[in-house]
């Protein structure tokens, strides 16, 4: 996935440093061998992204992984179940406060 402009990198995980009222975009990889186990098992963890509230985000979701991998995000209903290879798009606003949680299982 292409860092692009305006974009940072931290543990895997890659979203843009956006100021008050500008759209943001991240990217995670939710497949990942999180443990480095080398099996590409079954993973599972959680990534809380920040954000001024009310500022939107759209969030990429690809799976490097082995296996399906079901993601939570709060305020998005249903959950999205992402397959080995492929890649979602989620539209999320931050709440009012600031931390957006996706939890991936």
């Amino acid at each position: 996935m292409d860092a692009g402009a305006g974009s940072i990198r931290i543990d895997g995980s890659q979203w843009s440093a956006g100021a008050a009222g500008q759209d943001q975009k991240v990217q995670l990889d939710v497949g990942a061998d999180l443990f480095g186990t080398g099996q590409g098992g079954q993973v599972s963890g959680e990534t809380v992204l920040g954000g001024p509230p009310g500022t939107n985000v759209t969030v990429e979701i690809h799976n490097s992984g082995q296996s399906a991998v079901t993601v939570t995000m709060d305020g998005v209903h249903p959950d999205k179940v992402v397959q080995p290879g492929a890649t979602t798009t989620v539209k999320a606003t931050y709440p009012s406060s600031g931390a957006l949680h996706v939890r991936y299982r």
